[in-house]
């Protein structure tokens, strides 16, 4: 397994992955909006609901838009701190490496944000209460972990912490 994983840049990577969903999500409001009102006069019965679905995404996706300009404004401060230690218990920000018993190795990512993203095709991100995450969160190299997600469970080790 790699040896050259730098903290700092994964969450420098974070950064830009959370900043480009952020202009991505911006987009797609602002047109959602602009369809919404494109939209012909107030409903004309309740079956015409192409205005009203067209405004409830415009204001979903302005939601996800301001947790996302959030979630960037915590990360470049976390940057600020330039303290980025290696952990020897799994917590927020650790790096996890793991063999499944299958055989498989999974490389993670854990914060609270962007879960289910990838960072370098390679990495996941996970949140500590997503059902891998709970299961990993506490624990140390060498500790076996199991979890079940829909109707897949899995098992294995903890390889590696960073």
């Amino acid at each position: 397994m790699a040896n050259d994983i730098n903290k700092r840049d994964l969450i420098e990577k974070l950064l830009y992955l959370t900043k480009i969903k952020e202009v991505e999500i911006k987009k797609a409001s602002k047109e959602a909006q602009e369809r919404a009102n494109e939209a012909e006069g107030a409903m004309q019965s309740r079956y015409d609901t192409f205005k009203e679905e067209g405004q409830n995404l415009a204001a979903g996706l302005k939601i996800r838009h301001e947790e996302l300009k959030a979630s960037v404004s915590i990360i470049e401060e976390i940057l600020k701190d330039d303290k980025f230690p290696a952990h020897s218990i799994i917590q927020h920000y650790s790096y996890v490496e793991v063999e499944f018993d299958d055989g498989k190795e999974g490389k993670f990512l854990i914060t609270s944000l962007m879960g289910g993203e990838k960072l370098d095709d390679n990495i996941t991100i996970i949140t500590p209460s997503s059902p891998i995450g709970t299961s990993l969160m506490g624990k140390e190299e060498g500790d076996e972990f199991k979890y079940s997600a829909a109707s897949i469970k899995k098992k294995g080790e903890i390889i590696k912490i960073i």
